[in-house]
């Protein structure tokens, strides 16, 4: 009887075994996984809900459907994944704990994941690389010195530029990660914010035809407004970029996305290239490689230049069909003479449009429209008898005149340094005038690049006092002006006038605004202002008793929180101030010829001739040459017109006025004769800080901009917000 019990316990041990064989793998402890690693690490360990984390291991499943990951319990949804890295989000109801991954049928444990503490501090940008200068604005606690303050981006330090009692401005470090801040001050630490580490993963499709169409770009620490996004495209291939020197990117339009995930629409003149991501204004992130069917340039195939509609055509890109009968080319319509497409469809030979014989009325301006095989490209250039006109000047430099690095210094040249510049003025006596918003100051710049303080704070302290040079004060110095007589007129936006500066005495006394913030008209100091932005001189026509007379005015760009009105300050004795127009949104600068009638201002995404709009669409955000309000601006933050020169071929001349398109990093040109094109100047994104020829130099965030004209021509001066300098266009 017991030998046939110890059988039959054998015979079930036995079946038991098989079965579990036969039924896959059940959940184990961690150290008895057979293809799951035990050991589990996980980057970064602290961070806010939604932010993501990557976790490193082995044996996880390339299908994310079939990974499963827990924060304290709580499942957290996988974005991508690897047999040994998982990339997840922080669920938002989760709590601080292990981290668990479960992947088919095994499981093992991870480190403990921390919810970050609530900060006492907000943050701006909340994303970017080594190097993003980061402000920290505190909610309810007194920051201490720069000296004092210490900012930790996780275990690395970051260097602190500047503090006030509010406000901490730091620079994240070269190998800065997804972090929570640690914040030093007045001898005690607080939590800060998490700074998120912008990078890109992967983008799809990195291939497509000309036809429009989307991709995604999947990374991490994008800004979380998807159109605050910049989005890089390349328009030519790099190794062409740098042989012809000629803009080699286009913006895309961020048609949603979150911040591990963009939507972009391709433009259509993206070409060969890396795509880049610039999330906060400062830095550009670099993709991969995004092939897409376009044009990246034409011109005539042999010098010299010839204007004739009869010399054979060199179109450059890339994506194009090989059979030349596959190959249909207009220009504006036009049909245009295809000879010869290379073996490796990157070269189109062709003869432009005869607009003599027989004599075709007009010039073919307009778009240049290819359809190659299935495939059809538009590039956007403009016409003068059939060959295109690449821009105002071909041989121009640009240089830097002063500053260069963010601080408050007076110096010559590369040692002086700016905070914000936000205005910039040439006065009679034969220097620049220039107002640093941020520094709360005011100082001239000679010819030469000297540097040097005339009107408020020498260290930047802001407030409202009338007196000679440095004892008087300014709060958020924005728009400046001068007059014939040896006056700056300052617009002083924190303390809600008009200021006036001697430049033979520097004394400084209020001209216009109560000081109270309001929008109330009146005569003098007892007008009220929002915010005064932008001030240009001008003049104004009207009847009294009957007989019309000219009177001196200012123009004023008065806002507040994105709205403002546009105001006429008379400036002929008696100082009245009217609102001429009410509710613009997002209102920028204004200007006026000294002693004309005409004026140009900027609202809403557009530039304003008299009141009417010709350039620009409103409220749209973007990159496009183009006639009047089919072009596309992205922040316009500066007007000028160009002077003629008379007796000079070709020369530029009042014909033309100059914007600086902030979040492109260029300067654009309006032709006023006849349909206001707006064509690309200088510049381009993405933004940089490097002096050369028109075609390679690069901005960052230019402003306000002051025209010189002389015997030799125009010089341009470009307050470079982003780079904390003044740049010279000669």
């Amino acid at each position: 009887m017991k030998q046939h019990s110890t059988r039959y316990s054998t015979l079930l041990l036995l079946l038991f075994i098989g079965a579990g064989a036969g039924c896959g793998k059940k959940f184990t402890n961690p150290n008895g996984n057979e293809f799951l690693g035990a050991t589990l690490t996980a980057s970064p360990l602290t961070v806010a809900a939604d932010s993501l984390v990557t976790i490193s291991g082995q044996g996880f499943s390339t299908n994310v459907s079939l990974d499963q990951v827990f924060f304290n319990g709580v499942d957290a949804a996988v974005l991508r994944a690897s047999s040994t890295q998982l990339v997840v989000k922080v669920p938002a109801r989760g709590s601080t704990g292990n981290i668990t991954v479960r992947v088919n049928g095994e499981q093992a444990n991870g480190p403990v994941f921390t919810y970050s503490s609530l900060s006492a501090f907000s943050i701006s940008p909340v994303s970017g690389i080594g190097g993003t200068m980061v402000t920290l604005t505190s909610k309810n606690i007194v920051v201490g010195s720069a000296n004092s303050t210490t900012v930790n981006f996780g275990d690395l330090p970051g260097k602190v530029i500047y503090t006030d009692s509010v406000r901490i401005i730091v620079q994240a470090p070269d190998s800065v990660k997804t972090s929570q801040l640690t914040i030093g001050t007045n001898g005690k630490q607080y939590p800060g914010p998490v700074f998120n580490l912008c990078t890109i993963i992967q983008v799809g499709p990195v291939a497509q035809a000309a036809k429009g169409g989307t991709v995604t770009i999947v990374g991490t620490g994008f800004n979380p407004v998807p159109g605050n996004n910049s989005v890089i495209f390349t328009t030519s291939p790099a190794s062409q970029a740098n042989a012809n020197g000629y803009a080699t990117t286009v913006l895309g339009t961020v048609a949603g996305g979150n911040t591990d995930t963009l939507i972009v629409n391709i433009p259509t003149t993206a070409g060969n290239g890396p795509i880049w991501v610039n999330p906060n204004g400062q830095n550009t992130i670099a993709g991969p490689v995004f092939t897409l069917m376009a044009i990246s340039s034409v011109g005539p195939y042999a010098a010299p230049y010839v204007a004739s509609s009869g010399f054979l055509q060199l179109l450059t890109g890339n994506g194009f069909n090989p059979d030349v009968n596959q190959n249909h080319l207009t220009v504006n319509g036009l049909v245009c003479n295809v000879t010869y497409v290379s073996p490796t469809g990157d070269t189109v030979l062709f003869y432009p449009p005869d607009l003599v014989n027989p004599s075709i009325a007009g010039t073919a301006d307009g778009p240049i429209v290819l359809q190659s095989g299935s495939n059809t490209t538009t590039f956007l250039l403009n016409w003068v008898n059939g060959l295109p006109l690449y821009g105002i000047f071909d041989y121009e430099e640009v240089s830097t005149l002063a500053g260069g690095s963010y601080g408050l210094a007076d110096g010559t040249g590369r040692q002086a340094r700016f905070e914000t510049l936000s205005g910039i003025v040439y006065a009679s006596d034969g220097n620049l005038y220039v107002t640093d918003k941020e520094a709360n100051n005011i100082r001239k710049i000679s010819m030469q690049g000297a540097v040097s303080l005339v009107a408020g704070s020498s260290t930047g302290e802001a407030g409202y006092q009338d007196g000679v040079g440095a004892a008087a004060l300014f709060n958020a110095p924005c728009g400046i002006a001068a007059d014939q007589n040896g006056n700056l007129f300052i617009a002083d936006s924190g303390n809600f006038r008009i200021r006036e500066i001697n430049l033979s005495t520097y004394q400084v006394t209020t001209v216009f605004g109560s000081g109270v913030q309001g929008t109330a008209d009146g005569i003098g100091t007892a007008a009220q202002f929002q915010g005064p932005m932008s001030i240009s001189l001008g003049q104004i026509s009207k009847f009294v008793n009957r007989r019309r007379v000219t009177i001196p005015v200012f123009y004023v760009m008065d806002a507040s929180a994105g709205q403002g009105n546009f105001r006429e300050l008379y400036n002929n004795g008696s100082g009245t101030v009217t609102t001429v127009t009410y509710g613009l949104v997002d209102p920028g600068p204004v200007y006026s010829v000294t002693g004309s009638t005409a004026y140009y201002f900027v609202s809403n995404q557009q530039v304003y001739y008299n009141g009417n709009p010709i350039a620009g669409q409103a409220g749209i955000t973007g990159y496009q040459d183009g006639y009047g309000t089919s072009s596309l601006l992205n922040q316009p933050s500066g007007l000028a017109p160009l002077s003629g020169k008379a007796g000079v071929p070709n020369f530029i001349s009042t014909n033309y006025y100059l914007v600086s398109d902030q979040n492109n990093n260029m300067i654009r040109v309006i032709d006023l004769r006849g349909g206001y094109n707006v064509m690309t100047y200088v510049g381009g994104v993405p933004s940089g800080f490097r002096d050369g020829g028109f075609k390679a130099a690069q901005f960052n965030r230019p402003g306000a901009i002051a025209v010189v004209s002389s015997q030799l021509g125009n010089t341009i001066y470009v307050c470079d917000v982003g780079n904390h300098a003044i740049r010279v266009l000669n």
